[in-house]
């Protein structure tokens, strides 16, 4: 069967479907297929893997960046734990390791300009000293469970 189910709860054709949106425009500066700087809103912004690679003090800017996207929603998927690679300095590619309370309150500030927006994000947490070990997920937001 074409698309996917998620928990039982039902089947989609894609993305687009699942959301009901319109659309889906990517962005990643990194990557030359999609590093054009998109123009305009859209109904909402996923940002996975992106804020744990960004300096603490370029986050205000580029939360504001992200929110300012978006109609509907934003979500965010954030690693709380050091990445298993280095960068060619050799520094770990995860710059900002916080965890999940600090980055719902970094997150809750921006999003606090937006009030009208949903937001979500999903943090992967592993207990210090357990790298070989799954993630635990911890989601936070202004969402009803």
């Amino acid at each position: 069967m074409p698309g996917f189910t998620i928990d039982g709860e039902g089947t989609w054709e894609n993305i687009v479907d699942y959301w009901g949106v319109a659309a889906v425009q990517c962005y990643d500066p990194a990557y030359q297929p999609f590093n054009r700087l998109p123009e305009g809103r859209f109904d909402g912004v996923v940002c996975t893997d992106v804020l744990e690679h960004c300096p603490e003090e370029d986050l205000d800017w580029i939360l504001r960046e992200v929110f300012g996207f978006a109609e509907r929603f934003v979500f965010f998927s954030i690693a709380c734990f050091p990445a298993d690679r280095r960068l060619p300095n050799g520094e770990n590619a995860h710059c900002t390791i916080r965890p999940v309370d600090w980055w719902s309150e970094v997150i809750g500030r921006v999003a606090a300009e937006r009030p009208e927006l949903l937001w979500e994000f999903w943090a992967a947490v592993r207990e210090p000293g357990e790298p070989k070990r799954e993630p635990v997920e911890v989601r936070r937001g202004n969402f009803e469970p």
